[in-house]
């Protein structure tokens, strides 16, 4: 076996984990997720409304806390194998402090890293300050998407929370919504103003209205026409269209390939 190799399977079993949580999701029916009505008050005055039906299964945050470990293990398992190849030991002096260094200050990073990287050469040493969040720069929102430096604190972010704190929400994120209503033929729909939700919660408003000539009990129905994705509630904000969830876990999976390589290519 290459002395990589193992981190690069690491990455493999991350994508792996990725694609079953992607059909998972595509496998449940609309109506399982949320049902869909209108609230009227007496003076025409409404909210379509997204309410979920049931709760989601456990298994979707599972798959994605193993996606995140394994792509955390992989950066962890790179540092000790380039320890390894630096020293000609395995394991290598400080074996239990050996650790791959993400930091969003500067002032922590060069306190904290030289343990965390022992025994590496300067030339390894560069390629993992090179991808340290703070190095903040000046990037189009698109760029922003792809940035290797945020997309690796973005992974140790996520992982440390799914370690420390509790299992992530997995959920329907709104991409777009086009409400329709359906009202009797003497009452027209007056105004109209979508709500932009983002994140679905149990329960959420995506559009008010107000109808002319509806007298209470008359029965109004909607269609939203909603197109929404998977989507993951945490931080950061998406920066652009297409930074959604699946773009931003290929993202963050490449960045963890990338870095491997490089490491394995320094030697």
């Amino acid at each position: 076996m290459k002395p990589f190799e193992a981190c690069r399977f690491r990455v493999e079993r991350a994508k792996a984990h990725y694609v079953i949580l992607s059909e998972l999701w595509n496998k449940i029916p609309a109506e399982d997720l949320y049902a869909v009505g209108a609230n009227v008050n007496t003076d025409g005055a409404g909210v379509i409304r997204l309410t979920r039906t049931k709760p989601l299964s456990q298994v979707f945050a599972l798959q994605f806390g193993e996606m995140l470990y394994q792509l955390r293990a992989a950066l962890d398992g790179a540092i000790y194998t380039a320890a390894v190849l630096e020293t000609g030991n395995d394991p290598p002096p400080n074996e239990q402090d050996l650790e791959f260094p993400i930091f969003n200050d500067p002032i922590r990073y060069g306190k904290r890293s030289p343990d965390m990287l022992g025994p590496l050469a300067d030339v390894q040493q560069r390629i993992i300050e090179s991808v340290q969040p703070y190095r903040v720069k000046n990037l189009t929102p698109s760029e922003v998407a792809t940035d290797i430096n945020r997309n690796v604190g973005i992974l140790n972010d996520w992982a440390r929370k799914d370690r420390h704190r509790r299992l992530h929400m997995i959920g329907g994120y709104v991409l777009d919504v086009r409400p329709v209503i359906d009202c009797p033929p003497e009452v027209t729909v007056a105004a109209m103003e979508v709500v932009n939700s983002g994140f679905l919660e149990d329960d959420n408003i995506i559009a008010r209205f107000r109808l002319a000539g509806y007298v209470p009990g008359m029965e109004v129905k909607t269609n939203p026409y909603l197109r929404t994705q998977i989507a993951i509630n945490e931080v950061p904000a998406p920066c652009c269209e297409e930074d959604t969830f699946g773009y931003r876990a290929m993202n963050i999976l490449n960045a963890v390939h990338s870095i491997v390589c490089a490491l394995e290519n320094s030697f």
